[in-house]
């Protein structure tokens, strides 16, 4: 059976229930039966297809949060709203 390494630079949504269905692919793949290998790569595929989406979901909600947070506080409109800066008009 082949060793499946995760490393530092793994993707961001490649979660532990994909790891498992890429193990379940692997072993499927090493049986030899072709149902199984079948199952298995369409499971894998629709998780992957689901990871990334969640992912995308998640890090949507958090730029939109963060845009919200300081969607008032750009450097122009604090440096216009300083009490240093002399406005000519």
């Amino acid at each position: 059976m082949k060793t499946i390494t995760v490393r530092a630079n793994q993707k961001l949504w490649f979660t532990s229930e994909l790891h498992k269905l890429l193990k379940a692919w692997d072993a499927a793949f090493q049986t030899g039966d072709v149902a199984e290998l079948r199952t298995a790569r369409n499971k894998l595929a629709c998780g992957i297809k689901l990871a990334k989406q969640e992912h995308a979901k998640k890090t949507q909600l958090k730029k939109d949060y963060l845009k919200e947070k300081h969607s008032g506080s750009t450097g122009q409109s604090l440096f216009l709203s300083s009490p240093m800066v002399m406005r000519a008009g």
